[in-house]
């Protein structure tokens, strides 16, 4: 009869990771979100980072695009190869 008591303690002490997600999403749309919106607009509803910076600096090289655009795949590929994603997402 331990091992029920071990699995509910475990789970009572993850209990809050659910509402703490709601708070930091509702933290975000408090604080962030106005000012992202606003900001989308100003730059002619640009949706991501390397849009932003060109309509922001004016670049018309797309010299800051394409910095931003490999340091957002740079940043994407990083993250799956830390979590053991290799080509097709087995497990490497």
């Amino acid at each position: 009869m331990g091992c029920p008591v071990r699995i509910f303690v475990a789970a009572v002490g993850k209990a809050g990771l659910p509402s703490a997600f709601d708070v930091g999403a509702w933290l975000n749309w408090l604080f962030v979100a106005g000012r992202l919106r606003v900001h989308t607009e100003h730059n002619h509803n640009a949706l991501t980072l390397p849009v932003i910076s060109r309509n922001r600096f004016e670049d018309n090289s797309r010299l800051l695009r394409i910095f931003f655009g490999t340091g957002d795949l740079g940043v994407v590929f990083t993250n799956l190869l830390r979590l053991g994603c290799g080509g097709g997402c087995a497990p490497v």
